[in-house]
């Protein structure tokens, strides 16, 4: 390995809570920062980053995982609209969570209608629920087993029954729900 190296701050809550409150001073959660040095302690490590008018101490190496030097302007990539089949993008509750903590916490949420940009809503709800893919672009989702376990154990106005659980195969997913 040579210098320069990158490193993403991935892990804000990792090591001690100094280290933690000097970093969310001074670092974004998913960014990426140039490494301008490393030092190995006994006991602990330091990344000293390149940060314009930033401070001169290091950062506990707990907080980074390794990352591409291609990203160090952008915290994260988002995806732009134009991604293309097998692009990940976010597709978990960890890369969206790592974006949105970079973004104020006043910033108001749009769901794009479709893939090509065809009209766009305000997000409304997010829920818990169970999920199979009919493809790699769209699925269906079900009731949780707990939700279902739920409604048959109480009134049950809609007449549910344990066949209308989730297959086997259905994972647990976070569904985001516009406004229309």
């Amino acid at each position: 390995m040579a210098f320069p190296i990158a490193a993403r701050f991935a892990y804000p809550d990792a090591g001690y809570k100094g280290g933690q409150e000097l970093a969310a001073r001074h670092l974004t959660p998913g960014k990426v920062y140039m490494v301008t040095r490393l030092e190995v302690g006994r006991s602990s490590s330091s990344l000293f980053l390149d940060i314009p008018d930033g401070p001169a101490f290091g950062f506990n190496t707990v907080m980074f995982e390794a990352a591409d030097a291609d990203d160090v302007d952008g915290a994260i990539k988002w995806d732009d609209g134009e991604a293309e089949a097998g692009d990940e993008g976010i597709s978990t509750a960890g890369e969206l969570a790592d974006y949105l903590a970079t973004q104020p916490r006043d910033r108001r949420v749009i769901l794009r209608k479709d893939a090509e940009g065809n009209g766009h809503s305000p997000l409304a709800e997010a829920w818990e629920s169970m999920y199979v893919a009919d493809s790699t672009w769209s699925g269906q989702t079900y009731v949780t087993p707990e939700d279902l376990a739920a409604v048959m154990a109480g009134p049950n106005p809609n007449g549910w029954s344990e066949e209308d659980g989730a297959p086997d195969d259905a994972e647990r997913v976070i569904v985001l729900g516009p406004v229309n």
